[in-house]
This record gives C-alpha cells, structure tokens and sequence, in this order.
C-alpha cells in the first residue's frame, strides 16, 4: 500500500501565518507534494521530496484553518492525508510584548522592490522574511542592524507579487527579546512597459497624368496584402508634370523641371497624408539636371545622376534639411561608368533599394539587377561584386518601380495598373531570393508618370 503524508506540526506563529509541516519517507520515485486548504480554498505546490513544510501567510487573526498534504507518485496515483485544523494567534499583541516594525512601499520598478520600516520601539535590529508569493517557502532571512531603515530587493520578475514580513529584536541578558512578525504585506512589482509601436511605413507618391501628386502608405509591408491608408491614395499637391521626381528620405522630394532645374521640397504632411508643405512652390537646389538619364537618391542626402555616356554622378546636397543650394562638391564626382561594368546608362529604370548603398536597375530584356554602393556615403567609387550588376530578378517588363525606404520590400507598377509586391530577401549581398516565388498584386490604378518613396 502507498504512504500517506503525516502533518508532524500545524502551528501558528503569528496573528496572520501557520506554519504546516509533514512527513513522508520519500520512497516510491521522485515525488510531488501539495498542501490544500479549506475555506478559502488554496492549494500550494508541488514540493519535492527534500521540502517538508510551509508557511501560509496573510490569513486572518483567531481564524480556524484546516490543511492536509497530498502526495502525488510517478504513476499518477494521489494519497493524502486527514484534514488538522488550527487556529492563527489573535491580533493583540500579548502584554508586555514590543510592537512590530511597520513596513511601507519606497519604491518599486518592473524587476526591484524598495521596502521602508519605522519601528516604535528601540530595537537594535530588525529580521525580513520574505518570498514571491507563489513560493512555498521564504527566502533566507535577512538581519539589517538598525532601527528604521529601508532595503531593495533587485533581480526580480516584473508583474510579480511578493511578500514581506519583519520582526524587531534587542540583546538580553538571557539571549534576543524579539517582537511578534509583522502581518505580511503584498507589493507587486511594476509590469514592463510596452514597447514604442514601430515607426509606421515610410510613404508613397505617385505622379498622375493629370499632374496628380498622389500620398499613400501600405499598411501590410511585411506579408504583402492589399492594405493602405487611403483606398484611392490623398491628393497633396498638382502641377507635377515633370521629368523625374524622387524622395531622398525624411519627406525630402525632389523634382526636375524641363528647363533642368532641380528643385527641393519637404512634406511635412508625409505621416498623415495631409498637404502641408515647408515651402509653397518649392525651392531651387540645382540646374543643369535635364541631361540625366536617370536621377535617383540613396541615403543621407546621397543624389546620383546617371547620364547616357555612361557616367554615374554622386553628390550630396547639404542643404536637405533646409531646401539650400548647398552640396558636397561643386560639380559631383563620377562613381562609376561602363568600362567598370555599371550599366545604369542602358537601364529602362534605375531606383535605390530601401538599404543604404542598394541600387536596383531594371534592364531592357527584363532583367533586375542588383548593385551595391559601399561608397554611398562618401562618394568613393567602391561598389560591391566590382561594379557588375547581379540578377536577382526576370520578367520585369514594368511602368514603373521603386524601393521601400528603410525597408527590403520592392514595388512595381505594371502597364495595365497593378502595383506588385515583393521582399527581396538577397538584399544585403544580392542573391537570387525573395518572400514571395511571384509577386503579389497589391493595388490597381497605377498607371503613373513616377512612382518613389519617401
């Protein structure tokens, strides 16, 4: 037959705690053991073999309790013992007898809790006791040497209730005269706080055939559904029949003119779709700029120009955040041409990816290819795979396309209006991957004059 736990000892040993122990020999295999009480109903546990009492606190003074201890064995098979009453102390401290030390809350964080005690007798130390309190036994006891004072318990799981518990104590002649424990007091540790929401997804324009500057952001980058803030996009400006027109970042956009002037402008209306801009006609950052094949920008202000000869022109305008005429060179630097094996000057499209140094070029026969410009921030003519563009991508005969700012999702709007989504999972060293083995159809009516992000 199995064995039963014994309770050996059912004690009170303050107004507010009973201390239950028990006995069991341990054999049978690796054991669990419960406590239960009634009225209320608790149950506490499992203990292992080697934890043979505990102690229930925050009960009610001249209170009757009953407890047993159950076993449960390998097999599954549950034996317990009878049921013992006891009763807690009454409140009144017994005569002659030093009051407890009061505890407060001084403070308390996600993983620490600050304890502070005063204490209307001299006592010439104090003792904690204390525990999370789901456990079933206290943590080692502590002896702080003073009066008042107050104590922090770090390293400790957020949203998490623990109990405290002290008692005041003097040196006699016969030992330690110590007061009763305290009754137990609940502090919770603080729940950590909820992480800042991802900034939102950087926006999208599209340039209409009317002149239409079209706002727009998609809500589902990451899986590619037909999510967006506005179902037919937000009109935030008219007038941009222009040659190109491009985003470098942070709402900066910028447009060429057919007189060649390159001109600057801040949406200040980019998060919300609204048409605030930070200069009512735009201002002028540069001229000549109607010869380029192709304009572009990277990141931190990087602009590149691509030019029929071959020639990739880096600069970086300086004055970005002001709309000033203000660049890093006089003239640019050359970056690259077709003896190093660019192509960007025989490309349909060329458009930075959402990564700094990311360039993508869509070529004649369909092909994507991959660049990478680890010069982008200086205007050095480093470029990764030696300049020779990788494919990482077929079929893309498009309208239009562009990349994701801060982000490796690529867009393209096809001649018969739908936009197509994808991630391109090569992005950091141009390999041949992406989320999705077919883009996915994400809006319809695309059928734009220019198509950036910004």
């Amino acid at each position: 037959m199995a064995e039963v736990p014994v309770i050996t000892s059912a004690v009170s040993n303050s107004p507010g705690w009973i201390t239950i122990a028990w006995a069991h020999s341990g054999a049978g295999g690796p054991l669990s053991f419960f406590l239960e009480r009634q009225n209320p109903p608790l149950t506490v546990g499992p203990f292992t073999n080697n934890v043979d009492y505990h102690t229930d606190m925050g009960l009610q003074p001249s209170t009757s309790y009953s407890y047993r201890v159950c076993v449960v064995y390998p097999g599954g098979s549950l034996y317990c013992s009878g049921w013992v009453a006891v009763q807690t102390m009454p409140p009144e401290q017994p005569s002659g007898a030093y009051p407890a030390p009061t505890i407060t809350v001084q403070d308390v964080t996600s993983n620490s809790i600050t304890i502070r005690w005063t204490s209307a007798a001299n006592y010439g130390r104090v003792h904690i006791l204390w525990r999370e309190k789901s456990e079933g036994l206290n943590r080692p006891q502590i002896r702080i040497n003073q009066k008042d004072g107050s104590r922090s318990f770090p390293n400790l799981e957020p949203n998490t209730p623990f109990v405290f518990a002290m008692q005041g104590c003097n040196r006699t002649l016969f030992g330690s005269s110590c007061s009763n424990w305290s009754p137990p007091v609940e502090i919770w540790t603080a729940a950590l706080p909820l992480p800042p929401p991802p900034p939102p997804a950087a926006p999208i324009y599209a340039v209409m055939p009317n002149g239409d500057l079209l706002w727009n952001r998609h809500e589902d980058v990451g899986h590619g559904s037909s999510a967006w803030a506005s179902r037919n996009g937000i009109r935030v400006g008219n007038g941009w029949d222009v040659l190109q027109a491009f985003s470098g970042g942070d709402g900066n956009i910028y447009y060429v003119l057919e007189n060649g002037d390159l001109m600057w402008n801040r949406h200040e209306g980019r998060n919300d779709g609204t048409s605030r801009w930070a200069l009512p006609k735009g201002a002028k950052v540069g001229v000549g700029w109607q010869g380029a094949a192709h304009v572009f920008a990277g990141h931190d202000g990087a602009i590149y120009a691509v030019y029929n000869n071959g020639n990739v022109v880096w600069n970086r305008h300086e004055g970005r955040n002001d709309g000033t005429f203000r660049w890093a060179l006089p003239n640019g630097r050359n970056v690259g041409n077709a003896v190093n094996k660019l192509v960007f000057w025989r490309a349909a499209h060329v458009f930075a990816g959402g990564t700094p140094g990311v360039i993508y070029a869509i070529m004649d026969d369909g092909d994507l290819l991959w660049f990478r410009h680890y010069g982008s921030f200086d205007g050095t003519a480093r470029w990764a795979n030696g300049g020779e563009g990788k494919i990482v991508g077929v079929g893309w005969q498009v309208k239009a396309a562009f990349g994701l700012r801060d982000s490796n999702a690529v867009y393209a709007a096809m001649a018969d209006g739908q936009l197509l989504w994808n991630l391109h999972m090569g992005y950091d060293d141009g390999t041949f991957a992406w989320a999705s083995e077919h883009s996915k159809p994400v809006g319809t009516g695309w059928n734009v004059m220019h198509a950036f992000s910004g």
